[in-house]
């Protein structure tokens, strides 16, 4: 085997005969690199043809570790031959990249105007150039200082054209998987458009992939089941997590924290000077459970807009239907069963501190079902609807009904009754039927997010619906140790070993 660098190709250098030359490179990934180059164009007029040159991006099969060049700088080669059918998978996947984008007509998905299969032992693929720069750049968030924010009606413009090219691709059974700030850009005209397909998935009508790839994943952008690489199926809702915390990104200059069960450790509770529909919509659409987001993109954009025909509960924290989940719902349930029997409950008191009287309020919390039938963690649904009484050691009764699905881990409990102040939901993880953390939501807006100890609250925060909230440590579920705070995250009472410190 020749010898092998590992470099871009060089100014200068021509592909497919002379028709494009490479100005410089843009960037490496790990599946190829992106050069700035041109192209000759004839532009005829009046006074006759002229030729110019225009630029074009053109991105080149190059995987980083596997692949090198010649000793003539052009030519891609193996490094290993232990690494030759990889590669060769991998180039046919960019091959098919290349054709999808090249078959795709939409303003707001970059534009691929031809596909060089032939040149160098490797394949390029042309796009429009864009000159107006990322939206990652536009907002300039530097190390671990936010970015200037963009007006809502600024951001909104660009998140709905986003969102308009992301519906277009749903609408083939397609997803992006890699939704960004970094990965849009502006046009010459403050257009949004869509750029990089290397992580998107086709799938079958009966919403299967049809291929199977390495899935990446973007810290702050992908939700939980991107980053354990679970998108086997057909999911809108991985796109409409990456939109909600772009549009989040736009509008405070901050990059969402890292998908958790814990959404308030990826969201911190406050409005961010943003309108409260786009708050609760963001919120939404960055559910831990993709099936607590909005099914679609234009659910997603009608929240904002405040169109309430969905029906869903965007009153803070999980959202959920406004009924329980039917045996038919497809979306929600898988192999629902009914069980008659009553199951007893338990009625918890949450105290805490008025910002200037004192007041006490209480807040009343569903614990889960005592029974002890299962040893192992599980993820699954359990709708139980229940008749309660007013004395704070009252039983909660009724019908319960169960869905388990094949994973494990992490699930969802949603807890209804006729007092739609009490209906709750909790999201998160639990074993031996007893929680162990995530987030325990009223309807409300009331919420507590952190960890469990025996089924209690342990350690986390408590929000409630005016902003306020609690963050600490609490014993036999009142706040014990820690200080309460305005909306504005200003502390204006402490609380050490569950009294107010004076």
């Amino acid at each position: 085997m020749a010898d092998v660098i590992e470099s871009p190709l060089s100014a200068g250098c021509k592909l497919e005969g002379g028709k494009y030359t490479i100005v410089k490179s843009l960037g490496q990934g790990g599946f190829g690199i992106t050069y700035l180059a041109t192209t000759p164009v004839e532009l005829k007029g009046e006074l006759g043809n002229i030729t110019e040159s225009v630029n074009v991006v053109v991105k080149e099969f190059f995987m980083k570790g596997c692949c090198g060049r010649a000793t003539d700088g052009t030519t891609m080669t193996v490094v290993s031959e232990s690494n030759a059918d990889m590669v060769n998978r991998y180039r046919e996947k960019f091959k098919k990249e290349a054709m999808q984008l090249a078959s795709m007509r939409h303003p707001n998905i970059v534009g691929v105007t031809d596909v060089v299969k032939k040149d160098n032992d490797t394949i390029y693929y042309v796009m429009r150039f864009l000159s107006g720069g990322t939206l990652q750049k536009l907002v300039k968030p530097v190390k671990e200082k936010p970015g200037v924010p963009l007006l809502e009606e600024c951001a909104m413009k660009y998140i709905r054209q986003i969102a308009s090219a992301l519906s277009y691709m749903h609408s083939r059974n397609m997803c992006h998987f890699d939704v960004k700030p970094g990965n849009i850009m502006l046009d010459n005209q403050d257009n949004a458009v869509l750029i990089d397909f290397g992580l998107a998935k086709n799938y079958s009508k009966n919403g299967e992939q049809t291929s199977s790839i390495l899935m990446g994943a973007s810290v702050g952008y992908s939700p939980l089941e991107q980053n354990s690489a679970n998108l086997e199926t057909f999911s809108p809702q991985t796109d409409i997590y990456a939109l909600g915390a772009t549009l989040y990104f736009l509008l405070t200059g901050h990059t969402p924290q890292a998908a958790s069960f814990n959404q308030q450790e990826v969201l911190p509770w406050g409005q961010c000077g943003m309108s409260d529909k786009t708050w609760k919509a963001i919120q939404c659409a960055m559910q831990p459970s993709p099936y607590n987001r909005p099914k679609t993109i234009s659910e997603f954009i009608n929240m904002i807009d405040g169109d309430e025909s969905s029906g869903r509960d965007t009153s803070g924290g999980s959202t959920v239907s406004s009924k329980p989940a039917s045996d038919n719902d497809e979306t929600r349930v898988i192999g629902a069963k009914r069980n008659s029997k009553t199951l007893p409950w338990k009625k918890i008191g949450i105290y805490g501190a008025a910002a200037v009287a004192g007041l006490l309020i209480v807040l009343a919390a569903s614990s889960l079902f005592s029974s002890k039938d299962s040893s192992k963690e599980e993820k699954g649904t359990v709708t139980a609807e229940a008749t309660t009484e007013l004395s704070d050691n009252s039983l909660f009764s009724g019908a319960e009904e169960e869905v388990k699905e094949n994973t494990e881990k992490n699930g969802l409990f949603k807890y209804a009754d006729d007092d739609a102040q009490q209906r709750a939901t909790f999201e998160g993880r639990y074993t031996d039927n007893e929680r162990i953390e995530g987030t325990l939501t009223w309807k409300n807006g009331d919420k507590y997010v952190g960890t469990f100890e025996n089924d209690n609250f342990a350690k986390g925060k408590l929000v409630l619906s005016d902003g306020t909230y609690f963050e600490g440590d609490f014993k036999n579920n009142q706040p014990y140790n820690g200080k309460w705070y305005k909306k504005d995250g200003t502390a204006y009472i402490t609380i050490k070993d569950g009294k107010q410190n004076k």
